[in-house]
């Protein structure tokens, strides 16, 4: 789990000051960086979340994780952030068209630092000066829920379980 592409010319992704720290520079990412995100995501669902999922839950869940499923989202147009500490990626979100929050991961030795929260206010404040949506989702794990409550974010109903994948369908409207 290591880029090794010193991206730091100008690569950096902007989004507003209480975002963008030196300590845990935040950055665009592009499908180079698949095989790094796959493996940050990867390995936090199948430690954290999907432990109580069914095994047909956790196989579906791996396959979309996957570095060619990740360059594929990329090549679509799904935005992903990174955060990164000396070349490694220690955070990664994922939001497709700027509607859906698909991934919001940070590495273990990182989290409790702000940074999932820098990557979502980074994710949002790009979709909202895009002029896109304003209304965002998330399936949220039984253990993030209070983590995206946190964020503004509303459970829309209780757990739901698709095809052994268990998720709180949440939504969250920004502006007016």
């Amino acid at each position: 789990m290591g880029f090794d592409r010193g991206r730091g010319s100008g690569a950096d992704f902007q989004a507003t000051d209480a975002v963008t720290r030196p300590e845990v520079p935040i950055r665009k990412a592009d499908h180079r960086d698949a095989a790094d995100i796959s493996a940050v995501v990867s390995d936090l669902t199948l430690r954290h979340i999907a432990r109580g999922f069914s095994e047909q839950g956790r196989q579906r869940l791996a396959r979309s994780m996957t570095p060619e499923r990740i360059a594929r989202h990329i090549d679509e147009g799904y935005l992903y952030l990174v955060a990164h500490v000396e070349h490694r990626i220690v955070g990664v979100a994922g939001i497709r068209a700027c509607t859906h929050l698909y991934h919001l991961f940070v590495t273990e030795s990182y989290q409790g630092r702000g940074i999932g929260t820098r990557l979502w206010h980074a994710a949002r404040d790009h979709c909202c000066r895009e002029g896109r949506q304003r209304v965002f989702t998330v399936n949220a794990s039984l253990d993030a829920r209070a983590f995206y409550e946190k964020l503004g974010f509303d459970a829309v109903s209780g757990p739901l379980n698709r095809e052994g994948v268990i998720a709180i369908p949440m939504t969250l409207s920004v502006g007016a």
